[in-house]
């Protein structure tokens, strides 16, 4: 905050909150200068998304500390803000696909090959997916050909 005079005083005298857009729940944001913000999700797969606007919109609600009594005990209004669809903000592209946090897990041979594959659960709500992980690649014979002479020191 800063005083009359226009210096930094470090003292917080109220708080003002905007809806801005919904994103999934972060354990980490990462906002970069260059107009951008990596969302680290807590459940589910991260997300790069691109500023379009700064929300600075007047007809966004907007709740303040000094709408609350100092009171913890009195009675007040509750402000709630409604999720809807991206305005400031376009997904770029899921960044990292994530396993986290992984809710159930089985290895098993379901498809008869000969590995068995590993079979998860992972995320939250409606960011839940199902995976399934299969080891290795299967190779292909593109040519043969029989080595000259005798194979030594090996």
């Amino acid at each position: 905050m800063q005083d009359n005079k226009g210096s930094l005083t470090g003292e917080a005298r109220r708080m003002k909150i905007e809806y801005f857009d919904t994103l999934p729940v972060a354990s980490s944001l990462c906002i970069l200068k260059s107009g951008f913000v990596f969302v680290a999700a807590e459940f589910g797969n991260h997300h790069f998304y691109q500023f379009d606007k700064l929300g600075d919109d007047d007809k966004e609600p907007t709740v303040s500390s000094d709408d609350f009594p100092i009171d913890p005990h009195a009675v007040y209004q509750t402000g709630y803000f409604y999720p809807r669809p991206l305005e400031n903000l376009t997904l770029v592209e899921k960044a990292i696909d994530s396993r986290s946090p992984l809710l159930d897990c089985k290895v098993t041979n379901l498809t008869g090959g000969d590995a068995p594959q590993i079979y998860g659960i992972s995320g939250n709500g409606a960011r839940s997916h199902f995976w399934i992980l299969k080891h290795g690649l299967e190779i292909n014979n593109v040519a043969t050909s029989k080595l000259h002479g005798t194979v030594s020191g090996v």
